[in-house]
């Protein structure tokens, strides 16, 4: 008797995961519920039967479905996972961050990295300072378990924890824009501190920070380094894991710290001073290479070559694979990238030309999206409401990244589903040579790449299943020309995500475009210096001011693309209704956080699929951050 319940419920399981799969998702249930009658202890009818709970946004009903299944098995991982992934649907990240932790103590498993990783995204702040949290957020931005820019406020936050870091950085922060002299900026321990704390290392190293104090603090700091370089000084070598950490900090923000006129002179003297030594084999101190690389990228020295061809110490060596060795194969990729359109309307030569200076954005670490699975699957489980009709063929999925950028969502597309045939493309030559760097670190072989402007992309005879353009259409001189462009690319059935700035979110933007031509200021690496330390001097209440609480303010190249692109153009949800009504795609919903969708649901319950945009617009305008990082969609054509 045992025996056939089992077998039955076996066979309602199997049953159930191809009624999900067929995207009945109430069905699928049914036969998990079945299942559970049948065999009680059946944990994969149990797991399944939360996963499609989660699917069908019945969050609470998941997380107490989960809390029966661990009081019965506390051991029991994927429990945990899911009850994560349930209480972040329900808003209480606090209670997925401790899923999370309880995860990871069983078994640091890929799903238990990206909950965590989840869960970091989610927090607006990091109570949790223990040394599991901290040694668990070290290696999430070290392998990393997510986009390690997402991880970098916390990893601030945690450091600040320790007396020695915070008093470094209050003492900067209280003496700007003057500099302390070292022994006081350091204090008795802090130099030491710095230099052995493994979190805050790897941010330095990994991801751009986003902190006006410890801005403040690392331009202190570099200024010392200097100062220790110039005068040969011994002492220094205390801090020589936190200077190589700084330097790469500096080489990831395009220096972008304030740099006096009297600081660069002497930065410059000492960039000479290295690359003489270099050209006649004279013996260089490690200190004044890493001092050189916190002020000027190392492969745009003369003689950066020489650099590899003597021994270094392991932590210096890794400063010259990122700062002379990477660029080195960037250029040698220029080659072999062929365009496959020219490149002749004004406005996109003009966009070309900003990232050709400067790839954007520059980033370090990410990590694949993790086992990749079927497009239609993963998209009827994102909008389950949406009626979505089955996208491509048997035999692999056709997809368009058009403005592939420097290549991190690119990474993340090519991952994510399974059978697709990449097609990348970007005006900048500069940028597909980034991306196709990191691609290849991935190991990635189903990604081309081209140089193209959209606007002639009919010239290259190819239609797709699937378009991605995220951030590119509104820096076209006009974006709904283009826009058409890539939907006579999309196949009948094809699938379409796009991203788009938002007029309501960008008002600050527009205030600081503003200031930016009313005060002059060029796009050149010192007037984006000059014009972050002006803005940072605005009243707090300046609308100006806010750009501050942005990430991209925090480099060259992403103040650049923030308030100095040559091109921007901005949306309304009523504007993009109206170009989706006319040009036959159906709108599936929006990829933005569940908190956001379950506010949304709360306002609008009769609108299940969340995909009215005229009452998301009306919600927009009662929460205009909303979209601050873009209006981010799927669409199907009809």
């Amino acid at each position: 008797m045992r025996l056939n319940a089992a077998l039955s419920a076996t066979a309602e399981v199997e049953r159930g995961h191809r009624e999900r799969h067929g995207g009945d998702l109430v069905e699928a249930m049914n036969c998990y519920l079945r299942a559970i009658e049948l065999v009680p202890d059946h944990m994969d009818a149990h797991l399944n039967f939360c996963a499609v709970l989660i699917t069908l946004s019945r969050f609470a009903d998941a997380a107490r479905h989960c809390e029966q299944i661990l009081a019965h098995d506390p051991g029991l991982l994927a429990a945990y996972i899911h009850l994560g992934v349930a209480r972040i649907g329900m808003d209480d990240v606090t209670g997925a961050f401790a899923a999370a932790k309880n995860a990871l103590r069983i078994g640091e498993t890929p799903e238990a990295r990206m909950l965590f990783a989840q869960c970091l995204q989610n927090l607006p702040a990091l109570a949790d300072k223990d040394d599991d949290t901290r040694a668990w957020l070290t290696r999430a931005i070290e392998m990393p378990w997510g986009r390690a820019s997402e991880f970098a406020h916390h990893a601030v936050a945690v450091a600040k924890a320790d007396p020695a870091i915070a008093g470094c950085i209050a003492r900067a922060a209280a003496a700007w824009p003057q500099v302390p002299p070292a022994a006081e900026l350091y204090g008795a321990t802090g130099l030491q501190t710095l230099a052995r704390d493994t979190l805050l290392r790897a941010a330095l190293e990994n991801t751009r920070l986003a902190d006006i104090d410890t801005e403040r603090f690392l331009t202190a700091a570099r200024r010392h380094l200097l100062e220790a370089a110039i005068a040969n000084d011994a002492g220094a070598d205390s801090g020589a894991d936190f200077h190589c950490a700084l330097a790469h900090q500096c080489f990831i923000n395009e220096y972008v710290y304030a740099l006096s006129d009297d600081e660069r002179g002497k930065a410059a003297a000492l960039c000479a001073r290295l690359a003489a030594a270099l050209e006649c084999n004279a013996p260089v101190p490690e200190i004044w290479v890493v001092a050189a690389a916190a002020y000027r990228p190392l492969h745009t020295m003369r003689d950066a070559d020489r650099l590899l061809q003597r021994s270094w110490s392991a932590r210096l060596e890794a400063l010259l694979t990122r700062m002379v060795r990477e660029p080195a194969e960037e250029a040698r990729l220029r080659d072999r990238i062929p365009a496959l359109t020219p490149v002749e309307d004004d406005v996109s030569l003009r966009v070309q030309q900003q990232y050709e200076q400067n790839p954007y954005p520059r980033w370090i670490k990410t990590a694949p999206s993790g086992n990749g699975s079927d497009i239609n699957a993963q998209l009827r489980r994102q909008f389950p409401h949406a009626g979505l009709r089955d996208i491509g063929k048997r035999g692999g999925i056709d997809l368009l990244v058009a403005g592939c950028g420097t290549g991190q969502q690119l990474i993340d597309i090519a991952t994510r589903f399974t059978g697709v045939r990449v097609l990348a493309i970007d005006l900048s030559l500069a940028s597909l040579c980034y991306a196709r760097r990191k691609t290849d670190e991935f190991g990635l072989r189903n990604i081309a790449y081209g140089r193209a402007d959209i606007l002639r992309l009919k010239d290259i005879g190819r239609d797709f299943d699937v378009i991605d353009s995220a951030g590119v259409l509104h820096h076209l001189a006009d974006p709904i020309v283009g826009w058409n462009v890539l939907i006579s690319l999309l196949r009948p059935n094809g699938a379409m995500r796009i991203a788009l700035y938002s007029e309501i979110a960008r008002q600050h933007v527009v205030a600081g475009r503003a200031f930016v031509a009313g005060r002059g200021y060029r796009d050149t690496p010192d007037d984006i210096r000059r014009f972050r330390q002006d803005v940072l001097a605005l009243p707090a209440d300046d609308p100006v001011r806010l750009l501050a609480k942005s990430g991209d303010f925090f480099s060259i190249s992403d103040c650049r693309d923030l308030v100095f692109h040559v091109q921007e153009h901005r949306f309304t949800l009523q504007q993009i209704k109206l170009f989706l009504a006319a040009s036959g795609l159906t709108f599936l919903g929006f990829d933005i956080g569940q908190n956001v969708v379950n506010r949304y649901r709360a306002n609008f319950p009769d609108d299940p699929a969340a995909a009215d945009l005229d009452r998301w617009h009306a919600f927009e305008k009662a929460n205009p951050w909303t979209f601050g990082g873009m209006y981010q969609f799927w669409v199907q054509r009809r």
